[in-house]
Order: structure tokens, then sequence, then C-alpha cells
């Protein structure tokens, strides 16, 4: 009981006013002490810095959705007829497309690909674990 009353004393010691102390950040500010302001400022830094990347990385996924729009269309025709070195110039002119990087690197995949499959025909019997492995990138999933 008398635990309960010293907590309510001072839970009325603390909430009674003393003067104009005001919620607005001007007087919040001047009730601050060095250390206080310190964080203040800094959060101020951080959250600007946040906005600021935030803003990059919508002008950045917007310019590569852009051109990744553009790019498809323009290297369709090459992927159809099987030009992959056309499509892998085409793609270097759309440097910010994320489409344009996936195609470029597929199709170096599959260049590699095609050399290592003929230098294993030029040989009489290839390595197994070699023959193997290229077996599944063959097969479909």
């Amino acid at each position: 009981m008398l635990l309960h009353l010293h907590v309510h004393v001072w839970s009325l010691y603390l909430l009674q006013e003393s003067g104009s102390v005001g919620w607005d950040p001007v007087h919040l500010w001047a009730q601050m002490g060095a250390l206080a302001k310190a964080v203040v400022i800094l959060l101020f830094i951080m959250s600007a810095y946040s906005i600021g990347v935030m803003i990059d990385r919508v002008m950045a996924y917007s310019a590569a959705r852009k051109q990744s729009r553009q790019f498809a269309p323009a290297v369709a025709g090459a992927l159809r007829e099987g030009k992959l070195d056309e499509a892998v110039k085409i793609a270097d002119r759309y440097k910010k497309s994320h489409l344009a990087k996936v195609v470029v690197l597929a199709c170096r995949n599959s260049r590699r690909t095609r050399l290592v499959r003929k230098s294993l025909a030029k040989k009489s019997k290839p390595p197994s674990a070699l023959s193997n492995a290229l077996r599944r990138l063959s097969t479909p999933n």
C-alpha cells in the first residue's frame, strides 16, 4: 500500500506542469540536452540519406524497366534465329536493362557448352563426369 502511494505521488510530481512546457519542436529542442540533440541530428542525417537512397533506387529501377521493355522486342528476332553473337551486341546497347544482362549470360553459357561439346566430339572417349554433366545440361527439367 505504501509503495502504491509512493508511486502515485511521484507520478503526480512528474506530470505537473512547471512553467510553459510545450510539445512543439522548438520547445522540445530547447529542453533537450547535448546528447539528445546529437541523437536527433544523427537521426535527421540518416533519414535524409535513406530518402536519397530510395529516390536513387526508384530512378535506377525505372530506367532498367524502360530499357528492358525496349530490349525485349529488339533481341527477339536474333534469339529466334539462334544468332547469339548478334543478341550479345544488341544487349551491349542496353546497359541498364536487367533482361539484357541475363540474355548476355545465357548466350555466353550456351557458347561455352557448344565449345565443350565440339571438343568432346573430337576425342574418342570423353571423361564420364564431364559427359554426364553435359547430358544433364542438355536435357530439359
